[in-house]
């Protein structure tokens, strides 16, 4: 019985080092069919900044999906303050 135990013990042991790895794979095996691009400006008026562009490009499988966020403020004669947000989608190069 306790030859048993002992033996049960080490398959244990062993399963935990497979699992940890097998894991490992799957998980980025999961991640790697999308790629993401992101590209982040600032806007400068005069050496200070007055707002940022924010531009993202995802690739899921055939898809590839363009976002594109601006922010700016600034002062000219008033105050002005702008935000703009695109999105595109193209399949095969087709939007």
């Amino acid at each position: 019985m306790k030859q048993y135990l002992r033996v049960c013990k080490k398959l244990n042991a062993d399963a935990k080092n497979v699992w940890l790895p097998l894991f490992a794979i799957l998980m980025l095996q999961m991640n790697a069919k999308a790629q993401d691009r992101q590209l982040v400006y600032d806007i400068m008026r005069k050496g200070d900044v007055i707002g940022t562009i924010n531009f993202e490009e995802r690739i899921k499988y055939k898809k590839r999906f363009l976002l594109l966020n601006s922010d700016v403020k600034t002062r000219f004669i008033f105050s002005f303050s702008d935000y703009c947000k695109e999105a595109a989608a193209y399949e095969d190069g087709v939007m």
